[in-house]
């Protein structure tokens, strides 16, 4: 039976103690393991018996755990689970001692930042990556040296600390208080009544008491009392209103004025019979246009003004008792003059204005003309007139052509006229132009 037992554990203890042994071979246990019978453990770390391992048995390095480091560099993994010290400067930038600027060394440490400077009156424009500067200068400078400040302020004000001679603060203070008002020349305290209004109390109306405040306003006198009602108000004399009563005219009457107190005057239609109207139409002059004509009913008679327009070569040369535009035909030279108001970018001369064009230069500078609605075989004349401070020029439109091919060249003294002669020549859609000279 007992020859049972142990043959059915034997195995398991084999494997137990062949483990035991390979961990021994491994840590390098130097304690003395005393074996019993078939292998087992009856002895260990002078413990008998059934032996099972406890805290102590083993140290760290005989199972491999990082060991403890002594001392206080910075430390840095070395591979095999412990630590090994760290390089400064390889492993990690260094702390450095001062207070003056720090400039990164490129092997992780620091440097001091060298002091920089601008010579003479030149500035600082720019910083560089590696802290350098840039320079600038300022043209035409000047050097010198301020040897006292002084300062001067208007009546009402106090200076103190002045002048400057050496280093020092200037002061200004004032001894006035109170609203304050300007003279001119200074400052000085304002007056209550003559300055300023002075605070009421109070909720009634008020009124200027020509001292500079108020007093209390009377309702009826200086002012007119709120009232109520909806029918119209007629002033009752003492500040207050009254009903205006209705006001109408009898029969066939009809109003025809209002007194200064709400009194209607009414007329009357003389010789005025009864009768029913049927029809309303409304004739107009040529140049009007009349819709809604005749009215049989209940309607609407709209007149509208009809463009007035010459057939053909035809222009209008005046307008009939009617109100009617009369039209002529061949050139149409009226001989009135015509102002044209120099534009300073252009000017367009309209030629149904009239023949004869006054053109004002008057702003400086180069101006360009153009024309408009010229007549085949019209003559016109325009006068241009140096204003302003003369020296103005004018650039013609290209259908301009000149006597001896080249455009002239203006008077260039204030005040002074050149007159432009030219006839438009319809077929070849050109002007033959001359010019007379400093007027």
């Amino acid at each position: 039976m007992k020859n049972f037992k142990f043959n059915k554990f034997l195995p398991g203890i084999l494997i137990a103690l062949i483990t035991f042994m390979a961990l021994q071979s491994r840590i390098g246990i130097a304690d003395t393991v005393i074996y019993g019978q078939s292998g087992q453990v009856s002895s260990f770390n002078g413990r008998k018996g059934a032996v099972m391992p406890q805290t102590g048995d083993y140290n760290a390095s005989q199972v491999g755990a990082a060991p403890a480091t002594s001392g206080t560099s910075m430390l840095k993994g070395n591979g095999a689970g412990g630590f090994s010290a760290a390089s400064a400067g390889t492993d990690y930038a260094p702390v450095t001692s001062g207070t003056s600027l720090l400039l990164g060394n490129g092997s992780g440490g620091f440097s001091a930042y060298a002091a920089h400077s601008c010579t003479g009156s030149q500035f600082v424009n720019g910083v560089s990556a590696t802290g350098g500067l840039t320079c600038g200068s300022v043209s035409g400078a000047s050097g010198g040296t301020v040897t006292s400040v002084g300062l001067t302020m208007p009546a009402g004000f106090t200076v103190s600390g002045s002048p400057v001679t050496g280093s020092g603060t200037l002061s200004v203070s004032t001894a006035l208080s109170g609203l304050l008002k300007g003279t001119g020349t200074g400052i000085t305290t304002a007056t209550s009544g003559t300055d300023y209004a002075p605070a009421t109390s109070g909720t009634s109306m008020l009124k200027g008491n020509g001292a500079g405040g108020f007093s209390a306003a009377s309702a009826g006198t200086d002012y007119a009392p709120a009232t109520s009602g909806t029918s119209l108000l007629l002033g009752n004399g003492s500040g207050g209103f009254s009903a205006y009563a209705a006001h109408s005219c009898t029969g066939s009457q009809f109003v025809n004025g209002v007194s200064a107190t709400g009194v209607l005057t009414c007329g009357s239609v003389s010789g005025s019979s009864g009768g029913t109207v049927t029809s309303v139409g409304l004739s107009m002059p040529s140049h009007f246009t009349v819709t809604g004509s005749p009215v049989t009913g209940a309607g609407t008679l709209a007149v509208t003004e009809s463009a007035q327009a010459c057939a053909g070569s035809g222009f209008v040369n005046g307008t009939d008792n009617n109100g009617n535009n009369t039209c002529a035909t061949g050139v149409n030279y009226s001989g009135s003059q015509y102002y044209s108001p120099e534009n300073s970018a252009s000017t367009s001369i309209d030629w149904n204005n009239g023949n004869v064009q006054y053109l004002d230069l008057t702003s400086g500078g180069a101006n360009t003309v153009t024309f408009a609605n010229p007549k085949n075989g019209g003559r016109y004349l325009l006068m241009v007139m140096q204003g302003g401070t003369g020296s103005n020029t004018v650039t013609w439109p290209a259908n301009v052509k000149w006597s001896g091919g080249t455009a002239p060249t203006l008077t260039s003294t204030a005040g002074k006229v050149d007159i432009i002669t030219l006839v438009y020549d319809g077929v070849n859609s050109v002007y033959y132009a001359g010019s007379s000279l400093n007027y």
